[in-house]
């Protein structure tokens, strides 16, 4: 009893398990409706933990995905990557697409200049990608009462130290992750509750 007290059911049952394994199941495929097929299969612990690690990379999109939503989306990911119907043609993508208006700008501004017009928003992906394995996916927000780190893996946002409206930079010093909880947390902090209540209702 003491094992199981205070576990999830997932650990009680996995605790179950190991004292009294079950043999693996065939795999099966069997229709239960005109339109729904119900699908059966044993994973290991390794699939087992990426599918949980893709729930959470997905969890913009859903936060708390079913198997089988998880699975529908990462077909439609793949379908889009790797089904040439699906695929742009060869000869679209080779030709050079049209400069948009403000390309032309930027091309034609001298370089003091357009260094100030590319202070956007935008954070390359080189830079979102360094920030995420520093921070090993998870949420850095540290409870200053109980010097915990959340460390949640869901709904992650690249969050600035330094707001980017008073002058934060990209970098990677001034850039953290955060879950949108702490990311929104700390907005309130910087712009106001009632500023932020406006946003969010908008």
């Amino acid at each position: 009893m003491a094992k199981v007290t205070g576990k999830s059911r997932r650990d009680c049952d996995r605790l179950l398990a190991e004292l009294a394994p079950e043999t693996s199941r065939p795999e099966h495929a069997r229709p239960i409706s005109a339109t729904q097929t119900e699908i059966r299969f044993t994973a290991e612990e390794t699939l087992l933990a990426k599918i949980e690690k893709l729930k959470a990379l997905l969890s913009h999109r859903n936060p708390n995905p079913s198997y089988a939503e998880l699975i529908e989306m990462l077909a439609d990911m793949a379908l889009k990557r790797l089904d040439p119907e699906q695929k742009p043609e060869a000869k679209e993508a080779q030709e050079p697409k049209e400069k948009t208006e403000v390309e032309k700008t930027l091309a034609a501004t001298p370089p003091a200049e357009k260094s100030k017009a590319k202070q956007t928003r935008h954070i390359p992906q080189k830079l979102r990608s360094a920030v995420w394995k520093r921070d090993q996916g998870q949420c850095t927000f540290i409870n200053k009462g109980t010097g915990v780190r959340c460390g949640s893996k869901h709904l992650l946002e690249i969050h600035h130290l330094k707001d980017f409206s008073m002058g934060g930079k990209h970098t990677l010093d001034n850039l953290t992750l955060r879950c949108r909880n702490h990311n929104l947390h700390a907005a309130i902090q910087t712009h106001g509750s009632s500023l932020m209540n406006r946003y969010l209702r908008d």
